[in-house]
């Protein structure tokens, strides 16, 4: 929960727990979630119109709003009740899930709209690798040349999805970076010419209103001093 914690407030304001950790893996999954959620809106479309909420530029203009206030609310969190954290836990979670939807806005047009030409493209493209492949290696024969041309081919393939993925691992990946560094600024600015001045000038009230106390306790114990001597002295005189 420690952890869980640090990772939405951030490193500013969070414990040392969170600060002593590694956090990309932390962040590589979250990239990953987001990768096969948006497979998923591509093979099931329906799914994307429930879970999609906020729409586009209105996302936008929300995650640029928590963004400003994630600061001031990452300085009181530890100041809040037990009871009141995990709210605000499932509001910073709303920040990454508008993201992610600024992600769909960008990159879901790039796909296209149905599965079957999806398909078409995919083995067109294997038929042109494989036929550049088996050009290459006309030097070889007909027989052998194909063989070398068809591996090739499926190595080349390969090697461009595994591409593809990781791209569609980056994108995300970079997104949360960019977004976090931000946050990171913005908390640094905040805390250093906001936060720690008014939280100086609390700790310097509370000294002086300290010393007044003090003072005035100290006078009120004098005056009772001068009082009892001079109470002591007309009794001795009377005597």
């Amino acid at each position: 929960m420690d952890y869980l914690e640090g990772f939405f407030i951030g490193p500013v304001w969070s414990d040392t727990d969170y600060k002593s950790r590694r956090h990309l893996s932390s962040h590589i999954i979250l990239s990953v979630l987001m990768l096969l959620l948006f497979v998923a809106f591509i093979f099931r479309p329906d799914l994307a119109e429930r879970l999609v909420f906020v729409s586009y530029p209105t996302s936008l203009i929300f995650l640029i709003v928590l963004i400003l206030l994630s600061p001031l609310l990452s300085s009181f969190y530890y100041r809040l009740p037990m009871a009141v954290r995990p709210l605000l836990l499932l509001l910073y979670l709303f920040k990454y899930i508008l993201l992610f939807y600024l992600l769909l806005h960008f990159f879901m047009p790039l796909v296209p709209k149905q599965i079957d030409s999806m398909s078409a493209v995919v083995i067109e493209r294997m038929d042109d690798h494989i036929s550049a492949a088996i050009g290459l290696f006309e030097f070889a024969g007909n027989l052998f040349g194909m063989i070398l041309g068809i591996v090739a081919g499926g190595l080349w393939i390969v090697l461009e999805m595994l591409l593809l993925i990781v791209a569609f691992l980056l994108i995300p990946l970079i997104s949360l970076g960019l977004m976090k560094g931000i946050q990171f600024l913005l908390d640094i600015v905040y805390k250093r010419f906001i936060f720690q001045p008014v939280m100086d000038g609390k700790q310097r009230r509370r000294r002086t209103s300290g010393i007044r106390d003090s003072n005035v306790a100290k006078g009120d114990n004098t005056a009772e001093m001068n009082v009892s001597r001079t109470l002591y002295s007309s009794d001795k005189e009377d005597n």
